[in-house]
């Protein structure tokens, strides 16, 4: 049997949590370092109906602009009431930290406070937040799936199929690769 836990977002009891917004860049600081990413949020069906999420992540070098144009997810998150968001790494050029044992910025838990954030802003359903990644941002989405196990239904890998070795054995998500 699966099991739902319906949780949803502080947003969900706000009517400005189910509105529409139209493609926007979202500029958050973050442990002293500003970050963005972009969200695309159609509408929910109705006020207080919870929409999923799917953060995504590019590959190497690849700008938020660049990764937006080739994937077209935002012109289908709508038909499938899923908010988007596209993190931006950090970097010239961009990269992703996937193993967290470098100096570089934390993206695990960046991504973490980017869920959050949409939490607060938006009706989400949090048995729904997929993740998505091409290249190397599939392996920066198996690294968060793996850090977080409890917070991620789902992860769709394109050309980088990556599992950390720290990565607990079976953790109830789902991987499409």
């Amino acid at each position: 049997a699966t099991e739902t836990r319906n949780r949803l977002s502080p947003a969900c009891s706000e009517p400005e949590g189910s509105v529409a917004l139209a493609t926007q860049q979202v500029e958050v600081r973050f442990r002293g370092t500003q970050r963005s990413y972009e969200l695309t949020a159609p509408a929910s069906t109705k006020v207080g109906t919870p929409r999923g999420l799917l953060i995504d992540f590019g590959d190497l070098a690849e700008s938020v602009t660049e990764h937006s144009a080739e994937t077209q997810l935002s012109q289908i998150v709508g038909s499938q009431s899923l908010a988007l968001a596209t993190i931006a790494p950090v970097g010239t050029p961009g990269q992703w930290n996937v193993t967290d044992d470098r100096a570089d910025p934390d993206d695990i838990a960046f991504a973490a406070a980017v869920v959050g954030d949409l939490g607060d802003r938006l009706c989400v359903d949090r048995d729904r937040i997929f993740l998505v990644g091409v290249g190397a941002g599939a392996h920066m989405a198996a690294s968060i799936a793996c850090a977080t196990p409890d917070m991620i239904a789902g992860i769709i890998l394109v050309a980088g199929l990556y599992r950390p070795d720290d990565c607990p054995g079976e953790s109830g998500t789902w991987v499409l690769s």
